[in-house]
């Protein structure tokens, strides 16, 4: 069965909060003198991951970003912003700006 999520189960089987991953990526990137910014994907229907192949749906999915590139952990590597939503969900997803966060 499907289920609607803020969050998604880690490598160690834990769920992860994806709003805390943000933050916590942010926070990295921060302490690396980046300047980064929380975006949060939004979109009418819910957001599929790609990655969990429908089992997982988001009502909205946070990430961080700095100099043109998301961070997220969802998916292990940089990838630019462009490029995002359609590696994450398949789709072109407009996002808003969550909240800035600078060094």
């Amino acid at each position: 069965s499907k289920q609607m999520a803020q969050g998604y189960n880690g490598a160690d089987g834990r769920t992860q909060s994806s709003m805390l991953l943000a933050l916590l990526t942010a926070e990295k990137l921060r302490n690396a003198g980046k300047r980064v910014n929380i975006i949060s994907f939004q979109s009418n229907t819910p957001l599929r991951p790609l990655r969990y192949e429908g089992r997982v749906e988001f009502d909205s999915y946070p990430v961080a970003v700095s100099d043109g590139w998301v961070y997220d952990s969802m998916i292990g590597e940089p990838v630019r912003l462009a490029d995002y939503s359609q590696r994450a969900f398949g789709l072109d997803i407009p996002y808003d700006l969550a909240f800035k966060r600078t060094p």
